[in-house]
């Protein structure tokens, strides 16, 4: 049997014996798999639910909330998980554990896994249920447990209502000397589990105890005699019940007479003349012994006291056994309270009243600095925030008035606070009532400050390197944008002000330049002045809602109060001490030392993520031509972080369409407006995830970019399928802001009304945030599409989406290179085989066949491999193979002395005659050679492994020579 055969019956083994349930659904909900678990516990056989759709099969299952999880997989491509805690079943399986779990069907905890196929798309989910039911039912016995701690009382009302059991031991032997007055003394003994020994754990006597009734040779008082006795089990059980009277299960009187046989070990314990004992047990074990003894009368306990001494062995014995139990529990719980209070955690509980209870962690007197009990959780955690106790207490309220809505209002209940300067995470754990216990809500607080430093920390970081990738990858732009913020700062701004446009006019054009200077430097990461300016817009939108006009001299002072170039400053410092003082100096050159790049990258690498990562390097370029999409292409990755932002979903967007190359001067104040019709989508376009799924809609939003090139005309549609503008909502805004009265509102069209948002003081949306809602963004756009000799026409539909199509002049093209990959493979096989001939003196034994791309998983590599990586026009890694004789020869050949030892020398001239191959090759194409780059070569050893999961097209050939053989690979990047 092949390894791959055995493999596959292990799988099918597991998936199919292992205690979990298994089933898989495609896109369409039909059943793919359906292991041995589900099949027992369902009592469908795979052979009956496969290719049948899930929820005909199971109509009682949970359908929506279901399908919305399972399409969560399909489209985000990640696991998602259910825990019995939020839903306590999928299937109502029945299960195997004891009526005393107090449940009625399994519990179970969910995995939804994608399965990929080739292409990387989901094909299917592979749902595992786990049987949690274990779990479930020893929560619940944790909670009956709490329950009986916190009703002590009632337990022991029957003797004296004593809860210590050692003071209890005591009062139930003073109640039988009572009931008993022939009795001269009483003794319980009690087992002990660790060594299984009967120990004395209470004595009660008027007199002095006679120490012969033990065997001991002189008199004894307690203290110094009967808590240090002990006697095997065997021994004691034989003393109290062999040759005695039972006059009930339980109860005996012993009667001492001379020719009763007690055994050697018991002879010498005999003195008594007559005692009373009685069993004591837990659920049916003997744990002990209560005996009374009377050491003169032989009759002094009596059968005709049977009824009475039945009680009392019940009563003392339920209340021995269960002050036992609660010792046994308290044990537990001071252990359970040592532990929660050196946790480093607040645990607090409360009921429908909203109190904190009296049992409470350390760590909250801590958190809170004061004792806690009584005192209303809202005031605790919000006590400087009466609206946010407002909030919190409604919902709370709703939780313990409304259980069954449940998971939506612990949705809703606040996850963190901050106390005395603490940032405290704070989860909420409802505990379902019982018959003695009302519901209860128990809170996890949790110290997090360092957590939220740390990611604070890391955030800045983040936004440090993004400003710095931004800066080395776009240098000309964010010059640009600098160098024209600063001529704003200095010159523009007096220009404005001292203008002979009236007031309102000169605060409006003020309001405008520092928007669109928001939104490019937005777009460019300079995080410090976007900031800076955002408060300061609201200070000039404050200004124009203002009833009574400001005066000129008063708008002047305002903004010669606002230093809005040192705003500019944190940003520069941050890119000068990262690229040096001259990073901005010459208007085409960046100068960036290789240490520093160095640094950088690996910073990156460590600190952001993957999707963050994926930034573009800078192609060589002679021309000063970019692809017009180039201009756009940071738009992508622009809005999925607003999008994170606004906790929305979206695709991520493409830019499809003709690559048409353009002089990027021409249309980047244009390109650069843009920011505000993605801002405008994003923040009031595309809906928020819910929402979007109440209107049938996908989770998520998609935003698209087309871009167009025919009869001198670049034309750019960016679409969403989002709201849509209220072209209604549009008509009435300009009769509120009094650009137009009732009547000619009334006769505007629609087109009419929607061109009316490119004008200024017109928002579609209701509120003022960072990103949109001032009425100014899109005015922008239309100024400098004016500029560029452009036009604009807008289609929407309410609730399906908006699109923006734009028309720009264009009369000129620049074309690149186009790059044959098999070309270029082919010269590297041919400058490989010279190579080897010429240079290394090494007989090819065959002419290797042209190269040809296939798809794999896993790639073969020989004894030694070097990698070469290649960026710009043509981007992959070049891998060469090398059996060992084969690279060990090419190491003696170029050697100019003699060596020894070739493996001292394996990697670094096979690096440099990779080197050379390659760099040879890529000679042979002048039109790319300056847009192709060379990373540094690198040589491992491979001995024969296997490069796996690279689901990439691989270009690959064999040369042999007399020597061994060479692979050569080309791993385009996906």
């Amino acid at each position: 049997m092949s390894n791959a055969t055995s493999s596959a019956k292990l799988k099918e083994f597991i998936v199919d014996h292992l205690n979990i349930g298994v089933f898989s659904v495609d896109k369409q909900m039909n059943l793919l798999l359906w292991n041995g678990f589900m099949e027992n516990n369902s009592h469908r056989s795979a052979d009956e639910v496969i290719g049948k759709n899930l929820f005909e099969m199971f109509p009682e299952l949970p359908k929506k909330w279901l399908q919305r999880k399972i399409k969560s997989v399909f489209i985000l491509k990640n696991f998602a998980f259910s825990s019995w805690e939020q839903r306590p079943f999928l299937f109502k399986f029945s299960h195997n554990r004891p009526i005393t779990g107090g449940i009625d069907s399994m519990r179970q905890d969910l995995m939804l896994m994608p399965v990929k196929g080739d292409t990387g798309e989901v094909e299917a989910v592979n749902i595992v249920l786990l049987d949690m039911t274990d779990v479930c039912i020893f929560q619940g016995m944790m909670a009956e447990t709490m329950e009986q701690m916190e009703t002590l009382d009632d337990i022991v009302k029957t003797i004296n209502r004593e809860t210590q059991l050692e003071n209890l031991l005591t009062t139930v032997l003073d109640q039988g000397l009572m009931l008993f007055p022939q009795a001269d003394n009483g003794i319980c003994w009690l087992l002990d589990a660790h060594d299984n020994r009967f120990k004395c754990a209470a004595f009660v006597n008027s007199a002095i105890f006679s120490a012969s009734e033990f065997g001991a040779s002189h008199a004894l008082t307690l203290d110094d005699s009967i808590k240090t006795l002990s006697f095997d089990y065997d021994d004691l059980v034989a003393r109290y019940t062999q040759n005695s009277e039972c006059l009930e299960e339980g109860v005996y009187i012993l009667r001492h007479f001379d020719s009763i046989a007690l055994g050697e070990q018991l002879k010498n314990i005999a003195t008594q003349k007559c005692s009373l004992s009685m069993a004591v047990t837990i659920e049916e074990q003997l744990i002990g012994f209560l005996v009374f003894s009377n050491f003169a009368d032989k009759e002094a306990f009596a059968n005709s006291d049977v009824q009475k001494l039945v009680r009392f062995r019940e009563h003392s014995m339920s209340a021995i056994s269960k002050a036992k139990y609660l010792k046994a529990i308290a044990e537990e719980g001071d252990k359970i309270k040592n532990l929660l209070d050196n946790a480093g955690q607040g645990f607090l509980s409360f009921t429908a009243d909203l109190k904190v209870e009296g049992e409470y962690s350390a760590e909250c007197r801590e958190l809170f600095d004061s004792q806690i009990e009584g005192r209303p959780f809202p005031e605790l955690i919000f006590a400087d925030d009466t609206p946010q106790q407002q909030f919190l207490t409604s919902i709370l309220q709703d939780i313990f008035t409304a259980p069954d809505n449940n998971e939506l209002f612990l949705s809703l209940l606040p996850q963190e606070t901050l106390l005395g300067g603490k940032n405290i995470s704070i989860e909420y754990r409802p505990i379902a009532a019982t018959e003695s216990v009302d519901t209860k809500m128990m809170v996890i607080l949790t110290d997090i400050t360092e957590t939220r430093m740390l990611e604070n920390q890391m955030e800045e970081e983040r936004n440090w390197l993004r400003m710095v990738v931004s800066a080395v990858t776009r240098r000309n732009e964010i010059a640009r944008a600098i160098r024209e913020y600063q001529l704003f700062c200095q010159q523009g701004l007096d220009q404005i002000l001292n203008s002979n446009a009236n007031i309102d006019a000169i605060i409006f054009e003020v309001f405008r330049m520092v928007h669109t200077f928001k939104g490019g430097f937005s777009q460019l990461d300079l995080v410090h002045v976007v900031k800076e300016i955002h408060t300061f817009e609201s200070q000039l939108s404050d200004l124009r809602s203002r009833p009574e006009p400001m005066g000129l001299d008063e708008f002047k002072q305002l903004c010669a109060d606002a230093p809005m170039w040192c705003w500019m400053e944190p940003d520069l410092s941050i890119l000068k001490e990262a690229l040096g003082e001259d990073f901005l100096g010459q208007e085409e050159m960046l100068t960036v030392g290789v240490t520093t790049v160095n640094a950088l990258e690996e910073q990156m690498l460590s600190t952001l993520s993957p999707i963050e990562n994926q930034v573009f390097l800078p192609k060589l370029r002679r021309l000063k031509a970019k692809p017009f999409k180039a201009l756009l292409k940071d738009y992508g990755d622009y809005i999925e972080r607003l999008a994170e932002e606004l906790d929305k979903a979206i695709v991520p967007m493409e830019i499809t369409g003709d690559d048409v190359l353009v002089n990027p001067d021409e249309f980047l104040d244009f390109t650069k407006s843009l920011v505000h019709v993605f801002r405008n989508i994003m923040d009031h376009g595309i809906e928020t995830i819910e929402d979007r799924m109440e209107l049938g809609k996908d989770e998520c939003g998609l935003v698209s970019c087309d871009i167009g090139h025919e009869d001198n005309q670049i034309t750019l549609r960016i679409s969403d399928d989002g709201n849509g503008i209220d072209v209604e909502s549009l008509r009435q805004k300009t009769i509120d802001i009094g650009l137009y009265d009732s009547s000619q509102a009334n006769d505007l069209n629609d087109e009419q009304l929607i061109e009316l948002i490119f004008t200024e003081q017109i928002s579609s949306k209701d509120s003022v945030n960072e990103l949109s809602g001032r009425g100014i963004g899109l005015s922008a756009v239309k100024q400098e599409l004016t500029k560029c000799g452009g036009t604009v026409r807008v289609d929407t539909e309410l609730g399906v989406g908006t699109s923006f199509y734009f028309c720009l002049p264009f009369n000129e093209t620049i074309e690149l290179p186009a790059v044959d990959v098999e070309l270029v493979v082919s010269a590297v096989i041919d400058q490989a085989v010279s190579f080897l001939t010429n240079e290394a003196a090494i007989n090819c034994q065959n002419s290797p066949s042209s190269p040809t791309p296939y798809q794999s998983e896993n790639l073969s590599l020989n004894y030694l491999t070097t990698m070469i990586r290649i960026k710009g026009l043509l981007e992959g890694v070049f891998l060469f193979s090398f059996d060992e004789n084969l690279a060990k020869a090419v190491v003696r050949t170029m050697m100019l002395d003699d060596c020894d030892d070739e493996s001292a020398y394996l990697t670094e001239v096979m690096a440099e005659s990779c080197n050379i191959i390659l760099g040879n090759s890529m000679n042979n194409f002048p039109g790319i050679t300056e847009l192709v780059m060379m990373d540094v070569p690198m040589s491992l050893n491979t001995r024969t492994s296997i490069l796996e999961n690279m689901c990439v097209e691989i270009w690959t050939s064999l040369i042999k020579t007399s020597e061994g053989n060479v692979s050569i690979s080309f791993l385009p990047s996906s």
